[in-house]
């Protein structure tokens, strides 16, 4: 049988599920306490494969029982994250030690070392052509088709490696929020709930609904706009998302657009991205550090080099991602019966205000303008709105297939656009204050025009 600790109103209670046998447990308890610590050690290392939430931790969780929390293992995916990092110090180490070994040479040794390279050249070129090789099996051999989308992607992890590095992300959020974390009976909570359970329950038809085990925690924090969703579908949404939309409507697109990120598996495709461009930056140090002849123009250069990989690389394919969840955003909002027109109405009126009020978004380091969006990790929001805007007739069309109430007629979009109008107009009535216009002189006969 295998025994789960079910966390009840405070009350620890046991629930048996008998079919599996276990060769340590062989009689029936009625209570955790009854088992020893060794015995209680044991199972919950053996037999416990999922976790939950208790109470104090005021999270609405779904499609779950609430079992006995445990602290995930983490090794493999956090041990090459950090040997990643570690192998950036070792990479710099070398190639120091490399440049300082051929400048202590005598000019004749040099000559040696030339030549003995001369003589083994082929070899060089075999081992540099067998590497190549191996990297393009190695990438080959982990390409893997998105899902919905069906565009071959990079995953350099398993899902069980990919959960750990979640389940260990999930701690670090709860543990960053622990005192702004709102009650399940909130009336926040509740709203995120609600529109949360209407997206899941209209696209139950993919099974990456039915793989996560889905959960909402709202973070009191007006100062923050923003919302998203971990790779095993917890959603955390800040207050002041919610005061910026305007209806369930408009934060049933906000979080259609989360969901997409992990129903596509994003997060892992960012990992292994940065798994993969981590990789080829090491051995780019090595060269820089062993080839430039002091330390401060090996470290301008290889910060350089940074920068300019982040723009070529990093933040076109994370742009290119979140126009990915858009598309499919809309798609769930549509078959869940969500005003698709919220969306394109949602992100112009982020640009509206982030162009005249300069709203700091959590999504990015740095307020980015529209001009210097190739620096940002995420579209202009005046590009996302044009955007979802080509594409909205065929998410009204998928959303009348799904046999939806009608749209309203009234289109929101056109609120924003007297939203727009009305911000113009106060900011051109404002720049004339302190500015008295004086009546005009009377025109003397003598200038009067003739009739």
């Amino acid at each position: 049988m295998i025994l789960f600790c079910v966390i009840n109103d405070g009350i620890n209670r046991c629930a048996i599920e008998p079919k599996i046998d276990t060769n340590y447990l062989t009689t029936r308890v009625q209570t955790c306490e009854h088992l020893l610590p060794t015995e209680l050690e044991m199972f919950t290392q053996t037999m416990a494969k999922k976790f939950c939430l208790n109470k104090t931790r005021e999270s609405i969780v779904f499609n779950q029982k609430c079992l006995i929390h445990l602290s995930p293992k983490r090794h493999n995916p956090l041990v090459a994250i950090v040997l990643r990092q570690a192998a950036k110090f070792v990479a710099v180490l070398t190639g120091r030690v490399v440049r300082k070994w051929w400048r202590e040479l005598p000019p004749n040794k040099r000559q040696l070392v030339i030549q003995w390279f001369a003589r083994h050249k082929w070899k060089f070129c075999l081992l540099l052509l067998s590497s190549v090789l191996a990297f393009v099996a190695y990438y080959t051999t982990h390409l893997v088709d998105t899902p919905i989308t069906g565009r071959k992607r990079f995953i350099a992890f398993t899902p069980k490696q990919l959960k750990e590095i979640n389940d260990y992300e999930f701690e670090v959020q709860l543990e960053t929020h622990k005192n702004k974390l709102l009650p399940s009976s909130h009336e926040m909570s509740k709203r995120v709930a609600r529109v949360a359970t209407q997206l899941l329950n209209a696209n139950n038809d993919l099974p990456q609904i039915h793989d996560n085990e889905w959960s909402i925690s709202v973070v009191d924090d007006l100062n923050i706009k923003n919302a998203f969703v971990m790779p095993s579908g917890q959603i955390f949404v800040f207050s002041g998302m919610l005061a910026i939309c305007d209806n369930d409507q408009q934060l049933g697109v906000v979080l259609a657009h989360e969901m997409a990120h992990c129903v596509l598996f994003h997060g892992a495709e960012l990992i292994s991205h940065a798994h993969l461009i981590d990789l080829f930056f090491i051995c780019i140090i090595g060269i820089i550090w062993a080839i430039l002849p002091t330390d401060w123009t090996a470290a301008i250069t290889t910060g350089v080099s940074r920068f300019i990989m982040n723009i070529l690389l990093d933040t076109p394919y994370s742009r290119m991602l979140e126009t990915e969840a858009d598309i499919v955003g809309l798609e769930l909002a549509a078959k869940a019966c969500f005003d698709v027109r919220e969306t394109s109405a949602f992100w112009h009126k982020m640009a509206i205000i982030e162009s005249t009020e300069g709203i700091q978004f959590a999504s990015d380091d740095i307020k980015i303008p529209v001009k210097t969006e190739f620096l940002s990790t995420h579209p202009s929001h005046e590009k996302r709105y044009h955007y979802l805007d080509e594409i909205m007739d065929d998410a009204i069309k998928m959303r009348d297939k799904c046999n939806c109430p009608q749209l309203p007629r009234h289109d929101p979009r056109l609120n924003v656009e007297l939203l727009k109008k009305s911000i113009e107009d106060y900011h051109k009535n404002k720049r004339k204050e302190g500015v008295l216009i004086l009546p005009k002189p009377p025109v003397p006969p003598s200038l009067q025009p003739k009739t």
